[in-house]
């Protein structure tokens, strides 16, 4: 995930809040994944209601990834879901 430049930052202010944003929904999700394995499994009769609102939240943490790297344009699209590109510690 790049930061925005300050040439960037100053073209377009939002660029930070977009950023923060990005990190917050990547470790988010991240979170969620470590502590509830199974949501990346497919779907199963039975499963307890917090993996299943788990599935749920990291897919929408998705698709807000997804359309803030729309919004950023493909000038400034960072990867936040390419993990070999962000070195997280967990």
């Amino acid at each position: 995930m790049r930061p925005p430049s300050l040439d960037d930052l100053t073209d377009t202010p939002v660029l930070g809040v977009v950023a923060v944003t990005e990190i917050a929904l990547v470790v988010l999700a991240r979170t969620l994944r470590g502590t509830h394995p199974d949501i990346d499994r497919a779907p199963r009769i039975g499963e307890s209601t917090q993996t299943v609102a788990a599935r749920e939240i990291v897919d929408d943490c998705d698709l807000l990834l997804r359309a803030l790297d729309d919004y950023r344009g493909p000038d400034q699209t960072s990867s936040p879901h390419d993990d070999d590109d962000i070195d997280w510690p967990f």
